[in-house]
């Protein structure tokens, strides 16, 4: 049975704010119907009309920031400051950098309302009682490098956390998952670690069974860093309750018409609070995912599709998307931004790659410093060097790739069987 989604109270606020104050919603009446469905590609190919102009910030100013390709991450996690603007950075599941800029404010009000989702789930969690591995702020160290999963230095790192009371930690699954697997041998009586908040990759049902194995609670998190979070689940490893405070969640069909059956897949779409310098207003996020039966407008299902054939590494099978799209995070870092419309790394054979994107001038560069990066900064799970090499689409051939590519890697095709498909 069809239950209709209504958008939240806040909504006609926010769409007052774009229609009288940003160019590409100016005149709109305040209903979200009439608002249109944009992606990235929409809001880079003119950054000027989706800033908002009562904010005190010149609007062309800001976006030649956005533009800049000078400009680096503060770190992995971190973007740039600029002024009292944090310019975020974001290349997702299409590996395709886009800068979007929030006001440390906004970012403050988001975060206040993630912090209520917390406690509801765990009212002793506090600041102090929060550890976060992944989107540390800028500046941080670690004692003890959560990367490093010796038996002595995990078991220092969770001997330190527990002497500052530290109840949850923040962090990739599979780095999770590995600590979980040597806690087990620690004594659970000294570990004052109880949540494993999972920094929303894929969390693979592998992973979820060994964090529980060790007496933790996983709290699965959904989000993007364009809207921040957008959903949680305790235990679980697709469903997600939204955070219907921060954020509305719609799903669209292939004719952009709304989903409001329960357990019929459609297009994410988010429309968030708390950004006003840059709405972000039926942003389709790329993920796919359906209403859970009785919860239509307030419990997701994600739609996965992050485990393609060929993806081998650490003894098991997993995401080569997702390797890749740590691996472009840290050559980033070196390169800056760099503008380009279409992303995808091809194996060609193994340890053997194709960068294929649009014919953009740095492509070369970017292909060095990523062979370089995985070089020194990739576990090996055959022997071999990693070798890439540029290759650019251009006219047909990039308009139609750029609206069928499914992913950021593409394994080469299965011919011998999956036990014999490994891509490094």
């Amino acid at each position: 049975m069809a239950v209709e989604n209504t958008a939240p109270a806040w909504c006609l606020d926010l769409l007052g704010h774009c229609s009288e104050n940003v160019a590409r919603y100016k005149g709109l009446p305040r209903s979200l119907a009439t608002f249109p469905i944009v992606g990235k590609q929409d809001i880079v190919s003119n950054y000027t009309t989706f800033l908002a102009g009562n904010l005190g910030i010149d609007r062309e100013e800001l976006a030649a920031a956005l533009r800049d390709e000078r400009r680096k991450r503060a770190s992995i996690s971190e973007g740039a400051r600029w002024r009292n603007v944090v310019i975020e950075e974001t290349s997702g599941t299409s590996g395709v950098p886009f800068n979007f800029p929030k006001l440390v404010a906004e970012r403050a009000m988001a975060a206040c309302e993630i912090w209520k989702w917390r406690r509801k789930v765990d009212p002793l969690v506090t600041n102090r009682a929060f550890y976060p591995f992944l989107h540390a702020p800028i500046g941080f160290t670690h004692p003890y490098p959560p990367s490093d999963v010796s038996p002595d230095n995990i078991q220092k790192l969770y001997g330190l956390l527990s002497s500052k009371g530290v109840r949850w930690v923040h962090g990739p699954p599979e780095l999770l998952r590995q600590h979980a697997t040597l806690l087990r041998e620690i004594a659970q009586r000294d570990v004052t670690v109880k949540f494993f908040e999972v920094s929303g990759l894929y969390l693979s049902q592998e992973a979820k069974s060994a964090i529980e194995d060790a007496s933790i609670t996983v709290v699965n998190q959904y989000g993007c860093r364009e809207t921040w979070v957008i959903g949680y689940g305790v235990g679980s490893t697709s469903e997600f309750e939204i955070l219907t405070d921060n954020v509305f969640v719609e799903l669209i069909n292939e004719s952009g018409n709304p989903v409001v059956d329960a357990e019929t897949t459609g297009d994410i779409i988010v429309t968030a609070r708390y950004p006003r310098l840059m709405p972000f207003i039926r942003y389709r996020t790329g993920d796919r995912g359906c209403w859970v039966p009785g919860h239509v407008g307030t419990r997701l299902s994600l739609a996965n599709g992050e485990r393609e054939p060929g993806a081998w590494r650490w003894g098991k099978w997993d995401s080569g998307s997702r390797f890749f799209r740590i691996m472009l995070a840290r050559a980033y870092l070196e390169t800056g931004y760099i503008p380009m419309r279409y992303l995808q790394i091809r194996e060609i054979g193994p340890a053997n790659f194709a960068v294929v994107t649009d014919d953009i001038p740095r492509r070369e560069e970017l292909c060095r410093v990523l062979e370089r990066v995985c070089q020194t900064s990739a576990p090996r799970g055959i022997e071999g060097i990693f070798q890439f090499r540029s290759q650019a689409l251009v006219g047909e051939d990039l308009d139609r790739e750029s609206t069928a590519k499914p992913r950021l890697f593409k394994p080469r095709p299965n011919v011998d069987g999956a036990e014999n498909e490994r891509y490094f």
